[in-house]
């Protein structure tokens, strides 16, 4: 018949009968068992913790401002298929070409102006600062096609840009630029941009 005591009562009742030494390796021989943990129960020596990935981020990188005219011209091409993709296609009539062959007429020290942002080798971003006359109202010079590619984005490209732009339009004597409101978030935060009365968003910059 099976015995129907708890366990601790069952091995008193063999160590009652046991001499010292019988004691001590019997207390010396559980102390070295490890518990079998149940079936399908988990502990925490068997528990492997998920790691989750870690989220991709994106690789720094050295940008600078230059003028697309001289030593950047070779990628007049791409400036003007990131200014069509992103202005004109599907929202205005003019071609690519058309686009393409306006982005090739540019200076360093009269309007229109080209900027690129560049990393290296590589062209990350541009600007283009134009003249910009509504009727016998000027908003010249006016900063605008304002591109970085979506793979660049988050890397204050655009910051860069507008800064720069503001400091050329500075160096050649303006004393204000103008801009469309919907890009005054990639403004830098010390560049202050204010509405323009009578034109409906645009913003205005006081050059000091």
């Amino acid at each position: 018949m099976e015995d129907s005591r708890p366990l601790r009562s069952r091995i008193y009742a063999i160590l009652r009968d046991c001499d010292y030494e019988e004691t001590r390796q019997v207390l010396e021989f559980i102390k070295e068992l490890k518990p079998q943990s149940a079936p399908g129960s988990s502990s925490s020596s068997s528990t492997t913790k998920k790691v989750q990935p870690a989220a991709p981020t994106k690789p720094a990188i050295n940008v600078e401002i230059d003028y697309l005219c001289g030593k950047w011209m070779h990628c007049v091409g791409l400036v003007a298929q990131w200014t069509y993709d992103m202005y004109f296609k599907g929202k205005r009539p003019e071609s690519y070409e058309k686009v393409l062959a306006s982005t090739k007429i540019c200076y360093a020290a009269m309007l229109p102006i080209r900027l690129v942002a560049v990393d290296g080798p590589e062209c990350v971003g541009s600007v283009s600062i134009v003249k910009n006359e509504q009727g016998d109202r000027s908003l010249t010079p006016f900063i605008t096609f304002l591109c970085v590619p979506s793979k660049y984005k988050g890397m204050d490209i655009e910051q860069k840009l507008i800064r720069q732009s503001v400091r050329v339009l500075k160096g050649l004597g303006y004393k204000e630029a103008f801009i469309k409101a919907d890009k005054k978030s990639f403004s830098p935060d010390d560049i202050l941009w204010e509405p323009v009365q009578g034109l409906t968003g645009v913003l205005r910059h006081q050059i000091n």
